[in-house]
């Protein structure tokens, strides 16, 4: 058995309990939100284990430096391997329409400090040009929408992992 596979399901569990926990809090809108924010983080952190793991069953010597898409492409090019588990998830972070781009995007929002709006003045008649503003705001996040990440998680990983059986 792959020594990650435990910790990608753990996680995966984890982030159903606390979503099923948020959405039994009635009034209760910062226990929800933090609730929501912790599946957030478990569920990355299944994502993050789950790259080791595609990383260890293609045998890398270091498959602990798999974190995502990208580091997990590197690490199969060490052993000159290209799996279709690794182009589905790197296809996947960059699309940004994706559950996955989105997620990804949650996560960087909520463990970063937000980043204040830049104001751009026209200089010839002092109104305000532009305002940036960060990549996407969460603050209406759902638990539906967390519940459909675990969802689309959970398929792709029962459906790559029958296939890794396979081999």
């Amino acid at each position: 058995m792959n020594q990650f596979l435990p910790f990608v399901n753990q996680k995966r569990l984890f982030a159903s309990l606390l979503l099923d926990q948020a959405g039994r809090v009635g009034e209760q809108k910062h226990l929800q939100k933090s609730l929501m924010e912790a599946a957030i983080f478990e569920l990355t952190l299944a994502i993050k284990f789950y790259c080791a793991e595609i990383a260890s069953s293609y045998h890398s010597k270091n498959p602990t430096a798999a974190v995502d898409g990208r580091t997990l492409a590197g690490v199969l090019a060490v052993i000159d391997r290209h799996s279709p588990e690794m182009q589905e998830i790197l296809d996947l972070e960059t699309d940004g329409n994706s559950w996955l781009s989105s997620l990804q995007s949650c996560y960087r929002a909520l463990s970063s400090a937000p980043e204040p709006g830049v104001v751009k003045k026209n200089q010839d008649d002092n109104l305000i040009a532009s305002f940036s503003l960060q990549e996407q705001d969460w603050s209406h996040l759902t638990p539906e929408k967390i519940a459909e990440w675990i969802q689309s998680f959970s398929e792709m990983l029962e459906r790559h992992r029958s296939v890794m059986m396979e081999c």
